[in-house]
């Protein structure tokens, strides 16, 4: 918001434009200092990603524009509290942190801290002026792909217990799936498991978040998007990690695919000024190649996760 929360209501504002300096992205979980002026938020963005500070009294587009630490992490900020100084808190490859914070230049002083370990990657993390800490331990964040019947009745577990997946998708043959999933420091990446024999394969290892695998319909390869050059684009890669990946499409716009039609059609939903929109990309058989796509839906009312019958 443009103005300090819960503090006489009013309309509410843009807080900031999330594409500094044309390089895509998107910002979350954004804080409040106390002189509710400035703020930190963590910024997504390939490789410029990071906890951020900014000024809301600055133009939208050059509010946040301080690059404050290079991890990717929900930033917190905690008072000064008698002779502790203001801080910083932040996870780092599974620990939380503490670093000197100055108000005023919205930079971290000194050295930075540990104050827990076995913590979770999410961004389940409080910290109050009193000084307490709320945060997830790693333990409690543990998952596992589940079989269940139609009826709701479990049938059994593929793998062993670990960090979770998310966006989970079944190949045409059912004998794999695709997920992205988070390691401790790092983004999220596309992994292949075996759902007979539990086994993993780590599919993309750029830097860049990577999400959203779509399967093609022979199985032979995992459409996805990366913020590595802007944007979430589109990529594509040999399911069995032959091979490296191919840029599909490229926009300004953010996108995510939804499906792949038996007959070569690739379908993603991108977000314009007026709402989300669905396009329809022709997908070459046998080869990382597309054609040109054309808008499907563009209307008043947004459209999201299409899907092709069979």
């Amino acid at each position: 918001a443009s103005q300090p929360c819960c503090r006489g209501g009013g309309a509410a504002g843009v807080g900031t434009a999330c594409n500094p300096g044309g390089r895509g992205g998107y910002y979350a979980f954004a804080g409040l200092l106390p002189e509710h002026r400035h703020l930190v938020c963590w910024r997504a963005a390939g490789p410029d990603s990071g906890i951020y500070a900014g000024a809301l009294d600055a133009k939208p587009d050059e509010q946040i524009s301080r690059g404050v630490i290079a991890d990717s992490s929900a930033p917190q900020f905690m008072p000064a509290r008698g002779s502790t100084p203001p801080l910083l808190l932040f996870v780092r490859e599974g620990t939380l942190m503490a670093q000197p914070f100055d108000q005023n230049t919205l930079a971290v002083t000194g050295e930075a801290v540990p104050v827990a370990t076995n913590v979770n990657i999410s961004y389940q993390l409080s910290a109050s002026a009193n000084g307490t800490i709320a945060y997830l331990t790693s333990a409690a964040d543990k998952g596992q792909p589940t079989w269940f019947d139609r009826d709701g009745r479990k049938l059994g577990t593929i793998g062993s217990p670990g960090l979770p997946f998310g966006s989970v998708r079944l190949a045409p043959d059912g004998s794999r799936f695709a997920a992205n999933r988070r390691e401790p420091g790092a983004l999220s990446d596309i992994w292949v498991v075996d759902v007979v024999q539990g086994s993993e394969m780590r599919l993309t290892t750029d830097p860049a978040a990577d999400s959203f695998p779509i399967w093609s319909p022979d199985g032979q390869r995992i459409v996805f998007i990366s913020d590595r050059e802007g944007a979430s684009n589109l990529y594509v890669r040999a399911s069995n990690g032959a091979g490296a990946d191919t840029l599909l499409y490229k926009s300004g716009e953010r996108k995510v695919p939804d499906d792949w039609s038996s007959n070569g059609f690739l379908m993603f939903t991108s977000l314009t000024p007026n709402g989300y929109a669905v396009w329809v990309l022709p997908m070459n058989a046998g080869s990382g190649a597309g054609g040109t796509p054309r808008v499907e839906w563009r209307g008043e009312v947004s459209a999201l996760s299409p899907r092709v019958s069979p």
